[in-house]
């Protein structure tokens, strides 16, 4: 289980950090808003905790919405002293899932979040096939990908591509469809960014020791070949 934490009190944060860490979870920290994004760009979180005020320009609503619009099933908790109506509905309409006023004991922090993921775990759809293309599978419900017998660590731009590629497998999707589907949260997106994402995915899902997975074409795009795989 991967957590997030973002919050600008540095005492605090490395307290709730190593709280979590001792309960058993791996956990990175951010300072703030745009620290926190270069975290959620190259990894896949299972929950954020996030502060609402905090220096830099940028506010928690500001992150929740963000991840929110990158299609994230991330379990979002806000932790902060803020505890006015006004907050707490802006924070939840932003899309984050609870609300802990500060201060809390990181005991009562700890079993809120086993709540979250037992209460997720228990109302995850069982009805939803996974995708399938070769060795690889796409755990739709749970937003995870699996090759042979290893599970693979992807971040939500990655998955988004990942899962496009699969649906339409054998044929090429071009890096302009790609774009629109993986980015449509973000219009000024470059198309260099579906090759980035393109050569992470590669990197993970194709050791050595594998067969290639992703077909390249320049004149057409990129495919998972599922005849290869």
């Amino acid at each position: 289980m991967k957590i997030l934490v973002v919050e600008d009190d540095n005492q605090l944060r490395i307290s709730i950090s190593e709280g979590l860490v001792r309960a058993g979870f791996s956990v990175d920290s951010a300072s703030e808003p745009t620290d926190a994004l270069k975290f959620l760009d190259t990894n896949a979180y299972d929950i954020v905790l996030t502060d609402l005020i905090m220096p830099g320009g940028h506010t928690g609503h500001w992150l929740i919405d963000l991840i929110r619009r990158a299609r994230s099933k991330a379990i979002i908790i806000v932790i902060t002293g803020q505890t006015d109506t006004e907050n707490k509905l802006e924070a939840f309409g932003a899309g984050a899932d609870d609300y802990v006023a500060k201060p809390f004991l990181l005991s009562e922090l700890v079993d809120r979040i086993h709540e979250w993921v037992e209460r997720r775990e228990r109302f995850l759809p069982d009805d939803i096939d996974p995708l399938y293309a070769g060795d690889l599978s796409l755990d739709i419900a749970r937003r995870r990908a699996i090759r042979g017998e290893t599970i693979i660590s992807l971040n939500n731009r990655e998955w988004s591509v990942l899962e496009l590629l699969v649906r339409r497998k054998n044929s090429f999707v071009s890096a302009d469809t790609i774009l629109k589907a993986a980015w449509s949260d973000d219009p000024a997106a470059a198309a260099n960014l579906v090759h980035q994402t393109i050569a992470a995915l590669r990197s993970k899902l194709e050791p050595q020791q594998l067969a290639p997975l992703i077909i390249e074409a320049p004149s057409l795009g990129y495919k998972v070949d599922d005849r290869k795989a």
